[in-house]
């Protein structure tokens, strides 16, 4: 099961979230207090936080998105900015997790949902829905 989590679970779980964020790559360390302003942007509604469970309701992933709108294509975006798994996540997690974020996508008129990862599975499973993963996201330190 794949669900949105309200404001008041987020922060409920804000502690679990925050482990999400701690094993993420650095861009989304914690440096310079940027989870005080993920956990604000989560309680604002810019970004949405969505937990994957098992049959079970055993958490296993944790995904963090938000809607960018890009003015040169004129489109209203979901990006994926975090895929955390706590366990394993297998292709039908990842199948489940991607059809309730299109359905969230669509319902906001999003024409794409994009996306960071260096997942193997994830990347997989793109291209097996005729995505495209041809570009490489870099991070410079100014």
């Amino acid at each position: 099961m794949v669900g949105k989590l309200t404001v008041e679970q987020i922060g409920s779980n804000w502690q679990i979230i925050k482990e999400a964020l701690n094993a993420a790559p650095s861009p989304l360390s914690d440096k310079e207090g940027k989870y005080s302003r993920i956990l604000y942007s989560l309680m604002t509604g810019v970004y949405q936080c969505w937990f994957v469970f098992d049959e079970h309701e055993t958490l296993k992933a944790c995904i963090i998105t938000t809607i960018q709108y890009d003015d040169s294509s004129n489109n209203k975006n979901l990006l994926i900015y975090l895929v955390y798994s706590y366990k394993t996540l297998d292709k039908k997690d990842l199948a489940r997790s991607l059809l309730a974020l299109k359905k969230y996508a669509k319902s906001l008129k999003c024409t794409q949902i994009t996306g960071y990862t260096s997942n193997s599975g994830i990347i997989s499973l793109v291209k097996k829905l005729n995505g495209n993963t041809d570009y490489t996201f870099f991070a410079l330190e100014i």
